[in-house]
């Protein structure tokens, strides 16, 4: 695959998921994808290692607690079929609170599909947004 082919993708996904589009996002990876998300599994359930299935399901429960939501790719480095996104996430609930955090995410692309994705997120920040204790 492409280095252009690989971005292509990255993209694309990172637009699909700005944009909510779930329906399209369960189709751009492959069955056995596996999504790791950065953190402690002993402080943070949604830590560790998830199906890219189960993934998209709490992503969409996630989104609803949002009036807007608005993910900002800030670079994209490619190398081969690995993709690094850094982004910027700045959302706003229904009652007006805040959310901010950054994200980097590693994805390997092969024939088209995501096979694998490494999430680095300030967990904190979520936790603070939803009020919980660490």
């Amino acid at each position: 695959m492409s280095f252009e082919e690989s971005k292509r993708v990255a993209l694309e996904w990172i637009k699909l998921v700005n944009d909510g589009n779930y329906d399209a996002l369960r189709t751009f990876a492959a069955p056995s994808t596996n999504w790791w998300l950065s953190g402690l599994t002993s402080k943070a359930s949604m830590a560790g290692d998830a199906t890219y299935a189960s993934r998209i399901d709490t992503l969409e429960s996630f989104r609803t607690a949002f009036k807007s939501f608005e993910l900002v790719t800030r670079d994209v480095v490619v190398e081969g079929n690995t993709v690094i996104l850094e982004n910027e996430v700045t959302a706003m609930s229904h009652d007006g609170r805040v959310y901010r955090n950054n994200a980097m995410v590693k994805l390997r692309i092969e024939e088209g599909k995501i096979k694998d994705i490494r999430e680095y997120v300030d967990l904190l920040a979520v936790f603070e947004f939803m009020g919980a204790s660490v």
